[in-house]
C-alpha cells in the first residue's frame, strides 16, 4: 500500500513541476518583454538627454558591460 501511494505522490509531485514550469516559462516571457520595453524607452530617452545617458552607461560600467557600452555608442551614432 505505502509502495503505492509513494507511486500516486510522485505522479502528483510530476505533474505539478511540469505545470509550474509552464507557468514560470509565461512569467518569464512577460518580464522578458517588459525588460526590452523599458530598454528600448531607456535607449531613446538618452539619446536625448545627456544626465540620462551618464546613468545608463555608469549602469553599463557597475556591471562590467563594456561590449553592451561599445554597442551602445553605435547604436547612438546610428541613430543620430
Amino acid at each position: 500500500m505505502a509502495k503505492l501511494e509513494s507511486k500516486f505522490i510522485t505522479k502528483i509531485k510530476k505533474e505539478m513541476n511540469q505545470k509550474l514550469q509552464k507557468e514560470i516559462a509565461k512569467e518569464n516571457e512577460k518580464l522578458q518583454k517588459i525588460r526590452d520595453n523599458l530598454l528600448n524607452d531607456i535607449l531613446l530617452q538618452s539619446f536625448n538627454n545627456e544626465k540620462v545617458e551618464n546613468e545608463f552607461l555608469a549602469f553599463l560600467d557597475k556591471f562590467s558591460l563594456s561590449n553592451s557600452k561599445k554597442y551602445y555608442k553605435e547604436l547612438k551614432e546610428v541613430y543620430l
